[in-house]
Parts: structure tokens; sequence; C-alpha cells
């Protein structure tokens, strides 16, 4: 039933979306004062009286619904809000640059841009989230409140990159949450979905997470539903595409905590996958997001990524570049990374070792026989310098690990080394 719903709204939005709105007439109403309180001077009660075909302008029949032309309406301003800017943020307001901060209001005709890396996210007055990432442009074109019954009117214009949103349902019938690219209209009453425009592949895409939208001309015309784990795909010439999303890819060992220099995910690869995308944020909702990657393979190395409680969204990304469903875990980012090399020195074999962390930092050195799970003839705990000397080491093949133990504000970890093979040969042998 509410699928029904969502459906029947989706399209109607897009049919209407320059469309009258309607009002229900209440007790005491006349024309006169609707036309003071809720019409723009150039029009006067003469006007609404031919379009409604009301005798008495005085006596209006109470509950009775009319349409008023949209662009008759007064309206108030529906401030934007900044909720989070990571990185090169680029913001215009009336044509000049201006620095952009959270917590700034945003009217219509705002201007946003982000860089290479760069994330930033809005909130609309009505709770809807619209999350830019890397390298997008949009526009705020439109964003009101009509005076006579509360509709809202937002419009967002994106000229290059993709937005992820999450629509807060509406409530109104003329109520309006349209997102235009060059390319395609997408008119929404609740959902999560995807927008993407690409300037150089000269196509605009919508997936939709959750709920269903319209997707249509950039006129509003040929409004074509899309349902939730689906995608629509418009090309320069008007053609459309709706193709099933990817499966979401599963993340091995999400429990694993991310102690090396380099944070990096393994994904399950998914059929049909032309390459992956992983974003990470500082929150669930993926608000304060502050990097990204693309991959051809299900693997990602992220660096600076701080200490603490981490988010990594996953998605695969299939024909045309459309994303698919996705996936979020949370990964504990400890740093205490260990790298080590071992050398023959005059007197023995030199372990030397280095790596990033805060805090208090000790070492430990074990040296197996064999195998890397063999026998330990070396086990030396508590090293607190960055070196040392192991003498008289037996012909043999050994195994050999460097453990960092680090106490910082984040608590205790310990990091091991992969075990690395070490061949004592005999003297003059090979």
């Amino acid at each position: 039933m509410l699928n029904s719903l969502l459906l029947a709204a989706a399209t109607a939005t897009l049919a209407s979306h320059n469309g009258p709105v309607e009002y229900a007439v209440k007790p005491g109403d006349t024309l006169s004062g609707l036309v003071d309180n809720y019409i723009v001077p150039e029009h006067d009660w003469h006007d609404l009286q031919r379009i409604w075909r009301v005798s008495d302008p005085r006596h209006l029949p109470a509950r009775e619904t009319f349409a008023i032309p949209r662009q008759w309406l007064r309206w108030a301003h529906e401030p934007a809000k900044i909720l989070s800017i990571r990185g090169s943020v680029t913001l215009k307001i009336n044509g000049r640059a201006v620095s952009p901060s959270v917590g700034l209001a945003l009217r219509e005709g705002a201007e946003i841009s982000t860089g290479a890396n760069s994330f930033a996210t809005l909130v609309l007055a009505n709770g809807s989230h619209i999350a830019l990432p890397s390298q997008s442009h949009v526009i705020l074109s439109r964003l009101r409140k009509f005076l006579i019954n509360g509709s809202i009117d937002y419009r967002l214009n994106l000229d290059q990159g993709r937005i992820n949103a999450t629509a807060t349902p509406l409530k109104n019938s003329g109520d309006n949450l349209i997102v235009n690219t060059p390319l395609s209209m997408t008119a929404v009453r609740g959902t999560q979905y995807t927008v993407a425009f690409d300037s150089v592949r000269e196509t605009s895409g919508t997936g939709v997470l959750k709920g269903v939208v319209a997707v249509a001309r950039t006129d509003g015309s040929l409004s074509q539903l899309v349902p939730a784990r689906f995608g629509m795909i418009t090309d320069a010439l008007g053609k459309r595409k709706q193709m099933e999303l990817l499966r979401a890819p599963e993340l091995k060992n999400p429990k694993r905590v991310q102690a090396d220099d380099l944070v990096t995910f393994d994904l399950t690869p998914v059929p049909g996958a032309l390459g992956y995308h992983a974003l990470l944020a500082s929150d669930a909702g993926f608000v304060d997001s502050y990097s990204e990657q693309e991959s051809t393979v299900p693997h990602f190395e992220f660096s600076g990524v701080p200490n603490g409680n981490q988010f990594v969204r996953i998605t695969a990304i299939g024909e045309d570049g459309m994303p698919g469903l996705r996936q979020s875990y949370a990964f504990s980012r400890h740093l205490a990374s260990i790298d080590a090399e071992v050398s023959k020195g005059e007197d023995g074999f030199v372990f030397k070792w280095s790596g990033q962390g805060e805090g208090e930092r000790h070492y430990r050195l074990q040296i197996r026989q064999d195998i890397p799970d063999g026998k330990a003839i070396v086990d030396e705990v508590g090293l607190t310098g960055n070196e040392a000397t192991i003498h008289n080491l037996p012909v043999g093949i050994y195994f050999w690990r460097i453990a960092v133990s680090q106490t910082d504000s984040e608590g205790s970890i310990e990091n091991w080394t992969e075990p690395e093979k070490l061949t004592v040969l005999a003297p003059g042998g090979s």
C-alpha cells in the first residue's frame, strides 16, 4: 500500500512540478483576504475570481478545494544549512565567493562545488539531507515555502558529479523536491537515492536505494518510475535504460583493528562489477564524510585516517558507472604501526624497526626455528630502543617478527609484523 502511494505521489510531483497549488477554503475566507495575504501584487481578487469561477467574492464555499497558479503565490525563503564540510569546498552566493562554514544558511541561488577528495553535506529546511561527494557542483535553484498552505518547492541543479540524498517524506500534494541534471529530472517524496551527471560520458543516472522516484525529461515530460533496488541511465539523446542495481559487497574481516599506517579493506567480489567504491566518515549517517576512493579491484588503501571509531560504506559499480546497493560497517582505527628489517652485522644479525603511533611503545622480538609457528629460540620482550642484535645464531632456517605494544589515549594495542624468513648459512656457504 505504501509503495502504491509513493508511486502515485512521485508521478504526480513530476506531472505538476510547475503546476498549480491546491488550497482548501476555510470558513471566513474571502477573495480579497486571500489575495492580500497570499497572492503576489501583480494579481488581484478579480483574477482569482475568474479562475475559480465563484460568484460571491465574500462568501466562498468552505472546505472546497481550488487551484492557484504556482507563480501567483507569495513565498518565504526556506534556507538550507551546511552540516559538514571537508577538504576543498567552494561556495558562491550571488556570484561572489564566500567562505563556507558549518551552520551557514544558504538561500536559493547558492552554488557549491567540491574538489578532489572533498565533501559537503547540507540539510534542507524540511530535514532532508543532501550529501555532495568529490568533484560535484550543485546550484540551490529554488528553496521556497508557499505562505498559503505551507507547501515547499525545493529544486537542485546538479551540473557535475553526484549527490546522495535522504529525503524527508513530503506532506502536501503541492510539495516539490526535484533534482535536475542537464539530461533528466528526478522527483521524490521521501526516499534514499543518488543522482549523478557525467559530463564526459554525457549521461545522467538515478539509483534508488529506498522508496520510489520518478525520472523524466528536463521539462518533466515522459516520466518513468524507478523502484527501490533499481536505477536508470539517461544519455544525451534522451534514451533511457533501467537496470537492477548490483548487490552490495561484503567487507572481509570487519572487526579487525586498523593499526597499520594504511587503512586497508578487502571486499568480496560482486559478479558484474566493473569497479568498487569506498567512502569513509566519522559518523554512521555519513554526514561527515572525509575520504573516498574508486578501484577496479575489491581492495582499498587509505592514508591519513584518524584514530577512533570510523565508518566505511562500500558499493559495487556496474555498467555505465551506476553505483549499486551499499553496505556500511563500523571499524576501529588505532594507529600503532611497526615496520622492521634485518641485516648481517659484524657481530651478529641486526634487527631494526620503526613505526607510527602515540603514547608509550615497547617492542618484542621473536625468532622461531624452521617454520613460522615453530619453537621460539629468541623472545625478547620490553625492548624500548629501535634495534637489537642477536649473536651466534646457528646455521639454519628461521622466521622472525617484531611486535609493538602501545598504550595511549585510545587504550592498549599490540601489533605484529608478518613473519619473515631468515636463512643462516655456514661461513663461506651459499
